[in-house]
């Protein structure tokens, strides 16, 4: 009996490694500089309270990685919080653009498609290696449960795209699930495609 309990737990963990090491893995990374500029605003209210996140450039990704002969897309919108040092940003949120299974750019590089438009806030970005989070009080993280990103307005300024909208999310907490609602304005900038 107890060798079938053995061999069972090294096959559940033989399994789980495999499954780790195989799975397909995308992330991007900036010049350090650009996680420093503020290149937007995040604007919350939580519980009556008003809360501030100076922003980076909010980066459009469409890429394709391809594992073991299968192709994913990965196509996102990432708002982050502008950091000076190390350590964790204190907002990640990652929105989906890939609307039902289609593409809602379409391959096209216009932001333009964006306005008038309700995107859904992923709980994970970077093909699930990364959470949507925000810090909202300390330095505790509160993952995002769902919510969404009106983007309301996309416009062409001196070369630059800037846009804004609105957020709503539910974040798990310390208490619980809480709403959490703010407007969002910033400059966007699209990556590279590129096919990993």
């Amino acid at each position: 009996m107890v060798a079938k309990v053995v061999s069972a737990l090294v096959a559940i963990g033989l399994s789980f490694g495999l499954n780790w090491v195989l799975r397909p893995q995308f992330d991007t990374h900036y010049a350090a500089a650009e996680y420093a500029q503020q290149a937007g605003t995040l604007m919350l209210t939580h519980q009556g309270a008003s809360l501030e996140i100076p922003l980076m450039a909010t980066h459009i990704v469409t890429t394709d990685v391809v594992r073991l002969g299968k192709r994913y897309q990965v196509r996102e919108l990432t708002l982050r919080a502008a950091t000076s040092g190390e350590g964790w940003p204190r907002t990640e949120l990652f929105v989906g653009l890939a609307q039902g299974g289609g593409d809602l750019l379409g391959g096209a590089r216009d932001a333009s498609v964006l306005a008038q438009r309700e995107l859904p806030l992923a709980r994970t970005g970077r093909l699930g290696a990364r959470p949507s989070y925000i810090v909202l009080t300390g330095t505790e993280r509160s993952d995002v449960v769902s919510g969404s990103l009106w983007v309301s307005d996309v416009r062409q300024e001196a070369g630059n795209v800037q846009a804004e909208g609105r957020v709503e999310l539910q974040v798990q907490t310390g208490t619980g699930v809480n709403m959490v609602t703010g407007k969002w304005s910033g400059s966007i900038v699209w990556d590279a495609p590129t096919e990993t």
